[in-house]
């Protein structure tokens, strides 16, 4: 009521300033002149109609400024209220749009011409509708300001998350609402709790143990459920402990360092520190146990907490232990090893380290070998680099050098591991020298058993016709005595009996020369089924004591002349019928075939006999030297062995099938052609280089 006084009080206030500026204004520009009373009245009406125009022009003008100033408010208002970041609502009771400006009908996606006379409820989604009408009674039952969280589905079928805030007018009729768009709020508040879900999910599934200690009230007030994995406390135990009970758990040996740690934490805030120390658990032992913790501070209370994480490291320590142990047990065994061993780079053949067995050996000292490759102590270094990028498990033969050029023959193991990043070779090196000469011997040993086997036979050859000249020529030595002359035709029988056998022991003695003739490392080219049919009748009478024994020969026409050291062949069939003899103690046949493969340019020899077969397990390494079927005292095992290098002198290839209790069948092959095999006869043959097999030469 007294607001409305004051308002007609200030408008009859401004009605009589205006009339009195208005009379102002007349007084100066009227003309002083005599007036008659007459005309006193009319001038008086004059004078009020031209006070009331002044007065109406006056008031137009006021109302005019106040306009402009009006529309000018307006106008702010009016870009205040269609620019705010915030949308602006008038809504009736049904949540009909009645006002909106234009970020308001941005958050809804249309136009406000065609928002005006919608309810807003209809943009509402179904999930948060029922919110919204809760909300919307509040507001219109209600006085003061309400506020809800709603979605709202939009015509482009996206959603956005909104905050409104309403109050009802004073009519009670309508209410003004503002809205605010908090879907980047609601997915960052999304975002965090599922970051924190997913934090807290690791944390409480973690194999280690994280913890947060009040350091005000000096307990835990923290303790994930992977504590009970470790410790058999369960977190609630934990976090009821005392301090002085919880650093009790701690092994004597380890407190004091723990205790320190935890000071130097708090000191210096932020900074992680690590221990390691023995924590007892609930049954009683004790196990290792890997803390990393710090001091933190509470910036809102200024509060100060350690905060850290538990690893159980028991198995890691062990596997550490046994690591040391096992390192040190290497140390021992790569230092007392009398082999030598070498550590070598694959890729650079940098030597890496050596113990000293290989010091002693090759004759440097162990910085030296440190500053040397592999090749460096090899007499083959092309060779020994091929090895080392192959890596064969093992080297049964190389030749190396010591430090003042000295070669001796070694036998290499080898194996490779990681370290650090590269492949490493570990070679074992064991100086055979001795191995090697032993190996030579027992060749020879092995050529002189051939040898004195062809000394038997020619012996029993020459023998049988000296007996027969010997006693013809006693007899008729007697008949003479006796007689005083040779009577009758028996002198010439006989005398014909002892030129025969004359001419089988001349026979025998030439075959004795040409073998000893053909000379060692020299090849010619030879007859190769007369070499055999020789061969054979040298050691023949050696099958007479088994007279079951039987040999069959089955030897092809016209083959062509074999470049070969008739020697060495004959060496080859002599241990190759000896052992087909040996392997039939209660008699058998032994067949020898001869062929010629002309695509190949191959001579085939095919000896099989009807003995016992070798073992299976045997078999496979009949070739290997000192191996061997026979009892102990009845071969050395160095018979096919020799016979090998023999057949590898020539170029050939030799194969052997066995069955056991049905016999064996040994087949070799030679090239016959010289371009073939020429030089490499002239060459190993030279030096028996083949007749062992790693290559050494026999005495």
């Amino acid at each position: 009521m007294s607001s409305d006084i004051e308002k007609q009080q200030n408008l009859f206030n401004k009605s009589a300033e205006l009339r009195r500026r208005s009379e102002e204004l007349m007084s100066r520009s009227h003309i002083q002149s005599p007036i008659s009373p007459e005309t006193m009245d009319y001038e008086h009406l004059v004078h009020e109609l031209q006070v009331y125009q002044i007065e109406l022009e006056m008031q137009n003008e006021e109302l005019r400024l106040a306009r402009l100033e009006t529309e000018t408010v307006l106008e702010r208002y009016t870009e205040l209220y269609d620019f705010a970041p915030l949308g602006y609502f008038k809504l009736g009771r049904n949540g009909k749009i009645l006002q909106i400006n234009l970020k308001g009908a941005s958050l809804l996606g249309m136009g406000r011409a065609l928002l005006m006379g919608k309810r807003i409820g209809l943009f509402v989604s179904v999930e948060t509708f029922s919110v919204f009408n809760t909300f919307l009674d509040q507001v219109f039952n209600q006085q003061d300001k309400k506020s809800c969280e709603v979605s709202l589905q939009l015509a482009n079928n996206t959603r956005i998350d909104v905050h409104m805030d309403a109050v009802v007018s004073k009519d009670g009729q309508t209410c003004n609402a503002v809205v605010s768009d908090i879907t980047e709020r609601k997915q960052t508040q999304i975002a965090l709790q599922k970051s924190e879900q997913r934090f807290r999910h690791v944390l409480e599934n973690s194999l280690d143990a994280a913890y947060r200690r009040n350091l005000v009230t000096n307990a835990y007030d923290y303790m994930s459920p992977a504590i009970t994995s470790i410790t058999g406390y369960t977190p609630q135990e934990m976090i009821s402990m005392s301090l002085q009970t919880s650093l009790s758990l701690i092994h004597a040996d380890e407190r004091d360092k723990v205790v320190k740690a935890i000071d130097t934490a708090l000191s210096a805030i932020g900074e992680p520190q690590l221990m390691e120390y023995r924590l007892k658990n609930k049954d009683g032992n004790y196990r290792w146990m890997s803390d990393r913790f710090r001091g933190v501070m509470d910036e809102r209370d200024g509060t100060s907490y350690l905060i850290g994480n538990v690893r159980d490291i028991t198995d890691q320590k062990e596997s550490e232990e046994a690591l040391r142990e096992s390192e040190e047990k290497y140390h021992n065994v790569f230092a007392t090893e009398n082999d030598s061993i070498f550590l070598i780079d694959q890729e650079t053949g940098a030597i890496q380290d050596v113990n000293d067995a290989a010091c002693r050996l090759y004759g440097y000292t162990r910085a030296e070998m440190l500053q040397s490759r592999n090749i460096d102590m090899s007499a083959e270094s092309d060779e020994t680099a091929r090895a080392t990028r192959e890596i064969p498990g093992r080297i049964p033969l190389r030749y190396h050098k010591k430090k003042d050029g000295t070669e001796f023959p070694v036998d290499i193991s080898a194996s490779t591991f990681q370290l650090k990043g590269r492949i490493v070779i570990l070679a074992a090196i064991r100086d055979i020298t001795n191995e090697k000469q032993m190996e030579a011997n027992l060749v020879h040993a092995q050529k002189m058993v051939s040898l004195g086997t062809l000394i038997a036979g020619i012996a029993h050859e020459l023998n049988t016709p000296l007996q027969i000249i010997t006693g013809i020529s006693e007899s008729m030595a007697k008949n003479i005595e006796e007689n005083g002359r040779l009577e009758g035709n028996r002198p010439q029988e006989q005398l014909k009996t002892i030129n025969r056998n004359a001419w089988r022991m001349a026979e025998i003695v030439r075959m004795l020369q040409h073998y000893i003739q053909s000379g060692r490392g020299q090849a010619m080219k030879t007859d190769f089924n007369h070499l055999v049919e020789s061969t054979l009748a040298l050691i023949e009478y050696q099958l007479e004591p088994w007279a079951k024994i039987e040999i069959k020969t089955e030897l092809a026409e016209n083959l062509p002349p074999f470049l070969c050291d008739q020697s060495k062949i004959s060496e080859m069939l002599i241990n190759l019928f000896t052992n087909a003899r040996d392997a039939m103690p209660d008699g058998g046949q032994i067949t020898i075939k001869t062929d010629y493969l002309p695509e190949n340019e191959q001579l085939v020899l095919v000896i099989t006999d009807t003995g016992e077969g070798i073992p299976e397990e045997i078999l496979a390494r009949v070739f290997d030297p000192f191996v061997t079927t026979k009892p102990v005292g009845k071969g050395i095992g160095l018979g096919l062995s020799f016979v090998q290098g023999i057949v590898h002198a020539h170029g050939g290839e030799i194969k052997l099938e066995s069955v056991r209790g049905k016999g064996t069948t040994v087949k070799i092959t030679f090239p016959v052609s010289p371009s073939l095999h020429k030089a490499a006869i002239a060459d190993d043959l030279a030096t028996d280089k083949h007749l062992t097999r790693y290559g050494d030469s026999i005495p």
